[in-house]
């Protein structure tokens, strides 16, 4: 898909003057609102855990320690927050150590302009990959909603992690239309070093028998991990693995509003939860074993189907797009998908629109389809707002990247391969 076709078709996908200038607006505005006026006003609670685990390396302190970095470290900072136990994975601690080096307020603004660019490199990658041009038609409907959506905005908000994941996975997807499999293996071990989740995309490899890129894969993460825990020592690797074990363990943090997975959205409406942080009423509370259990069998589904489309389409279904089509999946099928981890959705959005935009006369149903898509995913979720509905019909309306990324995956699995062997056909004839 790296070549755009001619005729009415390729118009979407070649730069105009002003789809240049649109999205120079777009991302210059979101650089001076997440990279100066954010983080310049706003201590970010995430940001803040990352920081002190740089300063907790800087001290001599094992990172993992909590309550060491809370008694020794928290009490220093500007601001009044408490620190959040996020177990970074080993290899990342040297950017956390970078990261430390200056004051907590100058770190959080330099850490904001490193996503930014980050993003901006992920989506510039795909844009190559898929074969549209900076300023066409196609990347003003995937940049200008995904720069301005809930998700992009909560990786601000929080100073969160995942540019990184979202630049890894899209380098990835570029590499894999340029038929270098290994580095795209490779590229994906990284991502999955730098947030965990995207090793489920390895899964793509393993269905489509792409062995060495595979072994890239999987060596990245166990040579990188193994030397990041042997660097940690006994006690780091211990903190390491059970640090966040108490959290985890928590039903509220499950059921939060926020959880956009398949488990968030089964346990909102299974298990009633009045005395959380958060409160839930369910639709019928039938307890939290039969939401687990609904959660489960949903995202075997989720799984099996996908697999099985990625076998039987292997032939006309290549990495980049079998990858895309697992984004999705992974992060429904996650026990927290908070909305930051949502921002990696750029690169199926990416795949679909661009599906839509090959056409030479695109169909009401597409693009009605992928118009719901990106509009879902860049709406704030309902709840953010009080406007007094039922606390059924809340739960119903509120989880709208849920939706978003359910539509994304059946329309890749279901619409994706004609619209691909459609636009073949018109660029061939």
């Amino acid at each position: 898909m790296s070549t755009a076709p001619n005729g009415i078709a390729g118009s979407a996908l070649r730069r105009s003057p002003l789809g240049v200038l649109l999205l120079v607006v777009v991302l210059g505005g979101s650089f001076v609102r997440y990279g100066i006026v954010n983080p310049g006003q706003n201590y970010q609670l995430d940001f803040r855990a990352f920081y002190a685990t740089g300063r907790a390396l800087h001290m001599g302190i094992n990172p993992y320690d909590l309550e060491a970095k809370q008694r020794l470290i928290a009490p220093h900072l500007p601001g009044n927050q408490s620190l959040m136990g996020y177990a970074n994975p080993p290899p990342t601690l040297p950017l956390l150590y970078l990261v430390a080096l200056p004051s907590l307020p100058v770190a959080q603004v330099a850490w904001a302009w490193f996503q930014l660019l980050l993003l901006l490199a992920g989506l510039l990658l795909l844009l190559r990959a898929v074969g549209a041009q900076f300023g066409s038609l196609a990347s003003l409907a995937i940049a200008i909603p995904y720069w301005l959506s809930y998700p992009v905005f909560c990786l601000f908000r929080w100073g969160q992690f995942d540019g990184l994941r979202v630049a890894l996975v899209a380098l990835a997807v570029f590499l894999a239309t340029r038929r270098q499999l290994v580095a795209a293996g490779g590229s994906l071990g990284l991502a999955a070093v730098a947030k965990v989740y995207p090793a489920a995309y390895l899964w793509a490899l393993l269905l489509r028998r792409e062995w060495k890129a595979l072994l890239a894969g999987c060596a990245t993460i166990a040579v990188l991990m193994a030397v990041g825990l042997a660097a940690l020592g006994r006690e780091g690797r211990a903190k390491y693995l059970f640090v966040n074990q108490d959290e985890f363990s928590k039903v509220d943090w499950v059921i939060s509003p926020q959880n956009m997975s398949v488990v968030g959205f089964m346990h909102r409406a299974l298990v009633d939860n009045e005395r959380g942080t958060e409160p839930s009423r369910a639709w019928i509370d039938l307890g939290a074993r039969a939401a687990l259990v609904a959660s489960v069998t949903g995202n075997l589904l989720l799984v099996a189907i996908t697999s099985l489309w990625i076998l039987r389409r292997r032939r006309e279904v290549s990495v980049a797009e079998a990858v895309a089509a697992l984004v999705p999946v992974v992060l429904l099928a996650e026990l927290n998908a908070w909305p930051h981890h949502c921002v990696s959705m750029l690169v199926p959005l990416t795949f679909v629109v661009v599906a839509v935009a090959r056409q030479s006369d695109p169909g009401w149903l597409d693009l009605s389809w992928v118009g719901l898509i990106v509009f879902l995913y860049a709406f704030c979720p309902v709840h953010q707002f009080d406007v007094g509905l039922p606390s059924w019909m809340g739960h119903l309306a509120g989880p709208t990247t849920t939706y978003a990324m359910l539509l994304t995956w059946l329309f890749l699995l279901l619409r994706y391969p004609k619209l691909k062997r459609r636009a073949y056909a018109a660029n061939t004839v």
